[in-house]
């Protein structure tokens, strides 16, 4: 699918939809242009290594040609839609898990989506942006932890490593203080 088609998804159902069928959990190797994931790959030590070392970001025309993108990929892929429908996006990192999502405005209201969490896929709608944030984060943490640290995140530059989008995401004016308590 090229980008022009992507954005041709008329909504954010049909969106899911598409991530859910199209978009799957695993990163492109800078090392050897390989797809790896969990599965895929021998034991957890050699996924960790690649992906630590060799991961990039990879920006959205080569996620939807490759498929596979880790949920920073996709919340980058999933910015790209709702701008481009006139939505607003809010892209979060969380270092439980390393997790980014992304929750968004529409003249419906908030939501948020989850194509990585397994668990959690899908669409989550409040009735504002602390709300749909709070109940989701609640849902990924649930008798794990009492709280996470919370990054709320303009784009970053994509082929970075894993380490450049840390660095990134994790600045400390990124650091989200009164939207989670």
């Amino acid at each position: 699918m090229t980008l022009e088609e992507f954005y041709q998804i008329p909504d954010v159902s049909k969106l899911v939809s598409f991530l859910q069928k199209n978009i799957h959990y695993g990163f492109l190797c800078s090392l050897d242009g390989q797809i790896y994931t969990r599965v895929n790959t021998p034991d957890s030590n050699t996924y960790e290594n690649l992906l630590f070392n060799y991961y990039y970001l990879q920006n959205p025309e080569e996620l939807l040609k490759s498929g596979y993108g880790l949920c920073f990929d996709q919340v980058e892929l999933e910015r790209i839609w709702f701008l481009k429908h006139d939505m607003i996006p809010y892209s979060f990192y969380t270092p439980f898990h390393n997790h980014s999502f992304l929750a968004f405005q529409s003249e419906d209201g908030y939501g948020l989506i989850e194509n990585t969490f397994k668990k959690l896929n899908g669409v989550h709608y409040g009735e504002s942006l602390e709300d749909v944030v709070k109940n989701y984060i609640a849902l990924q943490i649930k008798g794990q932890r009492d709280k996470v640290d919370l990054y709320l995140y303009e784009r970053i530059n994509f082929g970075g490593n894993f380490q450049d989008y840390l660095n990134t995401v994790r600045q400390e004016e990124n650091k989200v203080r009164k939207l989670i308590k």
